[in-house]
């Protein structure tokens, strides 16, 4: 048996138009012209309200498009004139929905952008969500499914903040029409499923049974029969629980389909015959063709030609004299013949079945070729309107930019009347910003100096200790080792000169290699320990790099000269406040016992170098440290406490 064709219902925009914009006191058209004699008088948004009203009245309800018109026209006008942006909105909804069901496809595409444009500005989601419905419409009526799909589902994504509002389920269909052209169809059965839910919650039976009718289609691609039956079942009765006829009729066709597709002939009879005695007892005389048709495929898939022949005659009859809205009648009638052609065929009459299968082709060929002329019509007409919009986008651009130079050259006119002035205040501020620069850099520039001026007298003491060990009788192994610490501490010395600040840990670590290297020069006549506070991150506080070098240097050198006791230095890290303390102490001589005046010297440099750091670093931070040198009292030797800011 041949294919048969799924037939879907599309909801046009003035289903919704009706639902959103029109109210009980305008089910009557004389209680509508009482409201617009009291609103001429104002001439405000409320009179553009009513003009609307009465637009959709008469486009919906009397099918009168001329007068649709011309109250749709006075009421964008005048919203225009009060620049009443969401009348002009609304106006611009309906032309395009007006424009659409006329054809028109580039003037309803121009239309419902600009309504579009408008909610979005107005931040009105609910019927910016409608409006991106209408724009899915416009590219399904011009056959783009897959820019339906995208505008369909982007007008989900606004109008399922609201999940009341009827324009969903209608967008859920819809969008799940565009996915079944696009062979989606597991897709299309969650919006189909969504769109039913929503209808529920609504308690809109009408729209909910047009959602499971549509839905029917979708499973029969799946073939998925027994659910698809179902789903017809469900349709057909509640819509004759409220006695709908549409609902009644179009859910017999799809169980009449689903019997043919699973080869249940008899039923198909049965079901067939009811679409016939329903569709007289309602007047619906366009849907006998389509009845009559089903029951002849019955008849012929049961070799009872007669009564085939005889019901697909009176099938071309009706679908000659009546026409469903929405269905193309060329292609119903090339059916009608296509079937008369195949039981010509079974009972060998080849003549008959020829003729009409040829018409039948010619009449399906001429469908198509009308129907794919008038979807590229639309597309074409929809993207040339695309292609003057932005046109009109980049000549408004155009203009702006060239309004923009002209407010430019006033501005550049009053500059320069005042430019002397101008031009001395940023010379001052590029003198400062260059004075401030260079400050900085001589600071940074200093710190480095003072940095490097430590540098020479460590190297001096560490590699005449080398010397030594090479020219004594030390082993070589403690010559090699000493040498490795050496590099060691070179390498992070090196590195330090480029370094304003360094983290506690590095420079720890630093003073650890550093004593080390003292020890073995000095065959451990001293120790060193190094305490850290328990809450101090010593990663991430930050000192001057070789702070603490020059004091702990003084200590070994000068402290621990001829001293007969073992030498011990302790370095104690401990935060206060808001500040850093240090304090390296010695068992040394101590100050008062200092009589060499080199060693005097020596210490006062140390010192003075270190004040002269952290003044610079003042200067640079704006924080203030200091350090003193001092006897200790309890025993011999020297302390140093150096105190920094917390960096």
């Amino acid at each position: 048996m041949k294919q048969l064709r799924v037939e879907y219902i599309i909801f046009s925009l003035s289903t919704i138009f009706v639902l959103f914009f029109t109210s009980p006191i305008l089910a009557q058209l004389d209680s509508l012209y009482r409201v617009l004699a009291k609103a001429k008088s104002k001439k405000d948004t409320t009179l553009v309200n009513v003009y609307q009203q009465f637009s959709l009245l008469y486009n919906n309800r009397f099918s009168n498009i001329d007068s649709a018109n011309f109250y749709t026209d006075k009421g964008l006008d005048l919203a225009t004139k009060l620049n009443y942006e969401k009348g002009m909105a609304r106006g611009n909804m309906i032309k395009s929905n007006m424009y659409n069901e006329k054809g028109e496809i580039g003037k309803a595409f121009s239309s419902i952008q600009k309504a579009y444009q408008l909610y979005t500005k107005l931040g009105i989601e609910r019927e910016g969500g409608q409006a991106l419905y209408g724009l899915g419409n416009i590219y399904l009526s011009a056959g783009d499914a897959n820019n339906a799909t995208k505008y369909f589902l982007e007008a989900t994504q606004l109008l399922e903040k609201d999940k009341k509002n009827p324009a969903l389920s209608a967008a859920y269909i819809n969008l799940a029409i565009g996915l079944n052209k696009l062979e989606r169809h597991k897709e299309a059965m969650d919006y189909h499923r969504k769109s039913i839910a929503i209808c529920q919650k609504n308690k809109d039976l009408p729209r909910e049974i047009f959602a499971i009718v549509n839905a029917v289609a979708t499973f029969n691609n799946q073939k998925m029969y027994d659910s698809a039956f179902y789903y017809a079942d469900q349709a057909y009765q509640k819509s004759a629980k409220i006695t709908f006829p549409i609902g009644i009729i179009r859910s017999l066709i799809q169980k009449t389909n689903i019997a043919l597709l699973q080869n249940k002939h008899q039923e198909a009879l049965v079901i067939g015959s009811e679409i016939v005695t329903q569709a007289e007892k309602y007047n619906q005389k366009g849907y006998l063709g389509t009845a009559y048709r089903k029951i002849a495929v019955a008849y012929d898939s049961l070799k009872e030609y007669d009564k085939a022949l005889e019901n697909a005659k009176k099938g071309l009859t009706f679908t000659k004299e009546f026409k469903v809205a929405g269905i193309n009648p060329l292609q119903e009638e090339g059916e009608a013949l296509e079937i008369l052609a195949a039981i010509y065929k079974h009972q060998g009459n080849y003549a008959f079945a020829l003729t009409h299968y040829e018409k039948a082709i010619s009449l399906k060929d001429s469908a198509s070729n009308k129907e794919r002329e008038s979807q590229n019509n639309a597309l074409a007409s929809l993207y040339e309107t695309q292609k003057k919009e932005q046109e009109i986008v980049t000549l408004n651009q155009q203009t702006q930019m060239q309004d923009l130079e002209i407010q430019q050259k006033n501005t550049l006119l009053l500059a320069l009347g005042g430019g002397t002035l101008l031009l001395a205040l940023v010379g001052f501020l590029f003198y400062k910003q260059k004075q401030l620069k260079d400050i900085q850099q001589l600071a940074d520039l200093e710190q480095r100096l003072l940095r490097s001026r430590l540098n020479p007298h460590f190297w001096f003491n560490a590699l005449t200790s080398v010397h030594a060990l090479l020219l004594g009788e030390q082993n070589t192994r403690k010559t090699a080792n000493y040498l490795t610490k050496i590099a060691s501490v070179m390498r992070q010395s090196l590195e330090s000169t480029y370094q304003d600040l360094i983290p506690i840990e590095e420079e720890k670590s630093f003073i650890e290699s550093y004593l080390a290297i003292q020890q073995m020069r000095m065959d451990s006549k001293f120790d060193f320990e190094i305490h850290l506070a328990n809450d101090l991150e010593i990663s991430e506080l930050m000192i001057p790099s070789m702070l603490l070098q020059p004091f702990v240097e003084n200590a070994i050198e000068h402290g621990f000269k001829n001293i007969q006791t073992q030498g011990k230095i302790d370095i104690y890290f401990e935060k206060l406040d808001k500040s850093l303390k240090i304090r390296i102490e010695d068992n040394g001589k101590g100050l008062g016992s200092v009589t060499d005046e080199k060693q005097s010297r020596h210490r006062s440099r140390a010192l003075e170098i270190t004040q002269e750091r952290l003044a610079l670093l003042k200067k640079k931070l704006k924080s203030a440290g200091y350090v003193s040198i001092e006897n200790r009292q309890e025993q011999s030797g020297v302390r140093v406490t150096l105190i920094l800011p917390l960096m």
